[in-house]
């Protein structure tokens, strides 16, 4: 298929960056929009706290989503005490910045709590055509619902 503009074939993640693009930066780097935040227990409630120190809010939490997916013991009955050291800390930490913050939180005893990767699709999170952002590995699996998928660093 060719670009409606002129030009030549593209690839779908082509098409995808070019719909979500914002403007192209002096640098030559495109500011893009981003249709989804993933988030969870391990570094979400790092990151929003950082947002908080810099005197900066979520713009639009509702398209950020938490879920407890890395700490969280496995066992019947859980709750936020962990075997893990210190993972309680990063549980709690995660749940006050998600209501802070008016984020949608998959708690532990949400039943659509779950990983990542399976979270997103699930709840209708992950959309064909969209760009998504997670902090891990787990979004791996997001595109192959056709998406563009992003994780920072």
């Amino acid at each position: 298929m060719t670009d409606a503009i002129g030009g030549g074939p593209r690839t779908l993640a082509e098409k995808i960056w070019s719909a979500h693009r914002v403007m192209t930066l002096e640098s030559g780097a495109d500011l893009i929009a981003i249709d989804r935040l993933l988030l969870h227990e391990r570094t979400g409630g790092v990151a929003l706290k950082s947002l908080e120190e810099a005197g900066r809010a979520v713009m639009q939490p509702s398209r950020v989503f938490a879920t407890m997916d890395h700490i969280v013991d496995t066992s019947p009955g859980r709750t936020d005490r962990t075997l893990m050291p210190t993972g309680t800390d990063f549980i709690v930490s995660m749940r006050e910045s998600a209501r802070r913050h008016g984020i949608t939180l998959f708690d532990i005893d949400d039943p659509r709590q779950g990983i990542v990767h399976v979270v997103s699709p699930e709840q209708g999170i992950i959309l064909p055509g969209a760009i998504l952002v997670c902090p891990d590995s787990h979004t791996c699996t997001q595109g192959a619902f056709g998406a563009l998928v992003s994780t920072p660093g």
